[in-house]
């Protein structure tokens, strides 16, 4: 199975951030647009995305997540934040296969 058309915007920054940015280096359809906190900038991928994943500290994106009407996919680490706290155990492989189905389907 692949994806054809497929565009990846990453919103926010962090400590893997050089290495994603390393490890995309060449590979089309990927964006970085770094830390965003202003509601009419966020809306905009909101508006326009499929879902939203959270490898980390969920905060305040799962509720524009909903706001919005996406998926939401996380980790099951224990990085997340207190209140926020969803998500299911799985591999990478389980993450993989539900954002493909979550795509396809939606």
């Amino acid at each position: 199975m692949s994806i054809t058309n497929l565009e990846l915007d990453i919103v926010g920054d962090g400590p893997e951030e050089s290495t994603l940015k390393s490890l995309a280096k060449g590979v089309e359809g990927i964006h970085f647009h770094g830390a965003q906190n202003q509601e009419e900038i966020l809306s905009n991928y909101f508006e326009q995305c499929s879902l939203v994943f959270i490898p980390g500290h969920t905060g305040l994106s799962i509720n524009h997540a909903f706001l919005y009407g996406r998926g939401y996919i996380t980790l099951d680490v224990e990085k997340h934040a207190r209140k926020y706290t969803i998500s299911t155990k799985g591999t990478m492989d389980t993450y993989s296969k539900a954002t493909n189905w979550i795509m396809l389907t939606f």
